[in-house]
């Protein structure tokens, strides 16, 4: 996230290396960690979600701002990998399991790992949104088909499941077998934003969602 920030200050350079580090020190099943020891070993390992969308996301803006494309395609097999991780385990909607990576001690949210947990469902929609294009840059009309499916299915069910009309603003998590939600309503679904298209998932609840932040915040 810093480092896609520093791209508006021409950080091009800072932006590559963060996105080739993160890439070349990954845990052993090939998951991004929350944070290295000082010898650079994996600590804190999530499962596979929202690390990759920001991934991409930096990866995409550091290779338009440097007219490089080289760290954008030394990381599209891993974008490629982590497609076929959602589709494999979401369910008709989209949502899949994922007890989310931030904040720290996350069950202490009421979720389980068996939790569709918003700032993941949120970001795994602004990373296929985000996937197309790059996909079609790469001339991978099948790739960006498979993703376009995904995120038509997250744009149909993504505010039934999470929008809270009590609060009137997203729900942290629900539970995948019972659909009850936990009783949260923070801020941080708003990741999706991270990537510009995420915002499309949020239209229809722009106003209440600023209301929401203004009268909370």
């Amino acid at each position: 996230v810093t480092a896609r920030s520093g791209l508006l200050w021409g950080e091009s350079r800072m932006a590559v290396a963060t996105a080739e580090f993160i890439d070349s020190h990954r845990d052993e099943g090939g998951e991004i960690p929350m944070r290295w020891t000082g010898d650079l070993l994996p600590l804190d390992t999530q499962p596979r979600g929202a690390l990759e969308a920001l991934l991409l996301i930096l990866a995409e803006r550091a290779s338009v701002e440097s007219a490089d494309d080289s760290i954008l395609r030394r990381i599209y097999p891993r974008a490629v990998e982590f497609l076929t991780h959602i589709e494999s385990t979401a369910d008709f909607r989209g949502f899949f399991p994922n007890i989310g990576f931030y904040p720290d001690l996350p069950a202490r949210f009421g979720r389980s790992q068996r939790s569709a947990v918003a700032i993941e469902i949120g970001a795994a929609y602004s990373f296929c949104r985000l996937f197309e294009t790059v996909a079609i840059r790469f001339g991978e009309n099948e790739h960006a088909e498979r993703t376009r499916s995904l995120f038509r299915r997250l744009e149909e069910h993504f505010l039934r499941a999470f929008w809270d009309g009590q609060q009137g603003f997203l729900r942290d998590a629900i539970d995948l077998d019972t659909g009850a939600p936990n009783a949260s309503t923070p801020i941080f679904p708003l990741l999706l934003l991270a990537a510009p298209a995420g915002i499309s998932l949020l239209r229809p609840r722009l106003d209440e969602c600023a209301e929401f932040i203004a009268r909370r915040l």
